[in-house]
């Protein structure tokens, strides 16, 4: 596999009032961009957790305000599809899971276990945070991009980690 590469960009942040969500909305179209030139594939099978506003794929979210395709807990999905990419931009802090879907902060080990049972061989997962996230298990994906992803002067950066499933293998098998 080739090194992994770090991308950094510097986008505006036009966002909705209503619109919580950390992921600038017209970010999320590149990322999975960066994602479908990774597998080379033009239209690979997406799966977004935490999905909020998103446009992409399957969209999972709680708040059935946000008008997701499902409303379900990623820690337990009601899904058996297999999909290419999975993409999730989960709340960043307990205080951000409580305001937002009035719920405790979700596990970051439990919900990767969930979304690698749902991704392909090859596929790429793709988690969008604050902070630099570990890869879920390290003999299993490989962190092949790192995009940071600044919004405005003096604020911390997003990043978003793509970690590519190896082939023949799930994360806890």
């Amino acid at each position: 596999m080739k090194q992994n590469i770090n991308i950094a960009w510097y986008l505006p942040r036009p966002k909705p009032d209503h619109y919580p969500g950390g992921m600038p909305l017209h970010c999320e179209g590149w990322l999975i961009d960066e994602a479908k030139s990774i597998l080379r594939n033009p239209a690979p099978k997406i799966l977004q957790l935490f999905a909020g506003m998103g446009k992409y794929g399957l969209r999972v979210d709680l708040k059935k305000e946000v008008i997701p395709d499902l409303i379900a807990d990623a820690h337990y999905l009601p899904l058996n599809s297999q999909f290419d990419i999975v993409i999730a931009d989960p709340p960043y802090s307990k205080d951000e899971s409580k305001e937002i879907y009035g719920t405790p902060k979700p596990k970051y080990r439990k919900w990767t276990k969930e979304a690698d049972r749902l991704l392909g061989p090859g596929g790429i997962m793709i988690v969008y945070h604050k902070i630099l996230m570990p890869n879920p298990n390290k003999k299993k994906y490989k962190c092949v991009r790192r995009v940071f992803i600044g919004t405005r002067a003096n604020h911390r950066p997003r990043v978003a980690l793509f970690f590519r499933k190896l082939e023949n293998h799930t994360l806890w098998d």
